[in-house]
């Protein structure tokens, strides 16, 4: 279990990538008016297009700094292609159009506006900050956070409230493993009070092979001075 947080640091890494390929080379930020910027899982997949577009819709459970209200459960559809999206796949760059035709139900992942889009194949997990450990019976209790931002935690003024964190217990067996960072680690060091820790369900080994055609082409992306999402 690493000691990190789900979303936050998940989507830092990916924005901050993102970013700073949309700055130099690529797209312009969306006006907040209208922006969405979410974390979840791609419930439906439409048609790959003709011009290597697809649409897909999103079930979001994480709400970013530039969406200003939203409660989990809400779906939004947005739409991966050429010359808009800047794309990650499994944390790496990837060709749009391969982006577009890898896409499907159950990858989850963040989404901001089209322009910056980042997706896992692999299974998702549950992230937060312990808040009770009991040993004695092998369950701890983490908050999960559904935002980072001040306005999406604040009760709103038109009395639709806010998202503020939610509680969930996990129990434990002898065969979990527990690791701080890139080290092995006991329940207790693990699940100390305020650490941060992923909770990952068992999985297989996942490879993720890519031919060179679906190498990462900044080129084919809207420069950001011509301006649109």
């Amino acid at each position: 279990m690493p000691d990190a947080k789900r979303f936050e640091s998940f989507m830092m890494r990916s924005q901050a990538l993102l970013a700073a390929i949309a700055a130099l080379l690529l797209v312009p930020p969306a006006a907040e008016g209208s922006t969405r910027d979410v974390g979840g899982e791609v419930v439906s997949v439409g048609e790959l297009q003709d011009d290597g577009s697809r649409r897909f819709t999103i079930r979001a459970n994480y709400f970013g700094n530039y969406t200003p209200r939203g409660q989990p459960g809400l779906e939004w559809t947005t739409r991966v292609g050429l010359p808009f999206s800047a794309t990650l796949l499994n944390g790496e760059p990837i060709d749009t159009r391969h982006f577009a035709r890898a896409i499907r139900p159950g990858m989850w992942g963040h989404a901001y506006e089209r322009a910056q889009l980042s997706f896992y194949s692999l299974p998702d997990f549950e992230s937060g900050e312990v808040i009770d450990h009991d040993p004695d019976n092998r369950r701890f209790t983490l908050r999960i956070h559904i935002t980072h931002h001040g306005h999406n935690l604040r009760d709103l003024d038109d009395g639709k409230g806010g998202n503020p964190p939610r509680e969930e217990t996990f129990s434990y067996d002898a065969d979990t493993a527990f690791r701080i960072e890139d080290k092995d680690a006991t329940a207790a060091e693990a699940l100390k009070e305020g650490h941060w820790l992923q909770v990952h369900p068992p999985r297989k080994q996942t490879v993720d092979v890519r031919t060179p055609e679906a190498a990462f082409d900044p080129d084919l992306l809207r420069p950001y001075w011509i301006g649109g999402r």
